[in-house]
């Protein structure tokens, strides 16, 4: 039942007739150009991978958000995305909410917390204790425009994702291939991401891509 009432609520419209005019943090906006959105902590200290960022910090109320995403489709340049996390765990396995404009807005919005700790008791919690994941860290909302692609990577703990409006293709390969995907190196900005463009694999610079060719498992939600 925890889930029942997530697709009407958050979705991009749903979010934006639930949650205040006030700011959000992390959209970002790269050019139109750009094949996929590298949206990351770019923040890397190395000095040997000192790289502009190729997109654009934006502080803007949730509806003008929603409302310049829905014109990217319709002649505005540019793809915009909102990675905004909510909660948090510790270490001692209490869940807190972030100070971030994640929380400060659903502070007002009480079906949207509701839904939060239906999503926490009823499904995250059983599959924490089934699938021995470890401990919970953090529930992020993630919103993107059609055709938004990120980079083939690996995540340092594992993952729920739960799709409440659109759909997301996901390719998965086995941890054995994780030498085979080239990532970048630890120092690098895009670290724990491949470097080959999955799309048109440039099997002369990378090799071992062939090792891939059949073994992705396509997931579409």
């Amino acid at each position: 039942r925890c889930l029942a009432d997530l697709p009407r609520r958050w979705s991009v419209g749903g979010l934006a007739d639930a949650l205040p005019e006030g700011p959000v943090l992390n959209v970002k906006v790269a050019p139109s150009s750009l094949a996929q959105t590298e949206f990351v902590h770019w923040c890397k200290s190395d000095p040997y991978y000192a790289e502009k960022p190729p997109y654009e910090n934006l502080v803007v109320p949730f509806r003008e958000f929603a409302r310049v995403r829905e014109s990217c489709g319709r002649g505005q340049t540019g793809r915009y995305y909102l990675q905004m996390p909510i909660l948090q765990g510790t270490t001692s396995g209490d869940v807190l909410s972030l100070p971030s404009p994640g929380s400060s807005l659903l502070a007002s919005a009480a079906p949207l917390r509701e839904d939060l700790a239906g999503l926490l008791g009823g499904i995250v919690e059983p599959l924490q204790r089934r699938g021995h994941l470890g401990r919970f860290e953090a529930i992020s909302l993630w919103v993107s425009g059609a055709g938004s692609l990120s980079r083939c990577h690996y995540d340092d703990s594992a993952n729920l994702l739960v799709q409440c409006e659109g759909h997301k293709r996901v390719l998965l390969f086995p941890p054995e291939l994780s030498a085979a995907l080239a990532p970048y190196p630890l120092a690098h900005p895009l670290d724990r991401r491949t470097r080959i463009e999955l799309e048109q694999p440039d099997y002369a610079a990378f090799p071992r891509a062939v090792e891939l060719r059949g073994r992705g498992l396509e997931v579409l939600l």
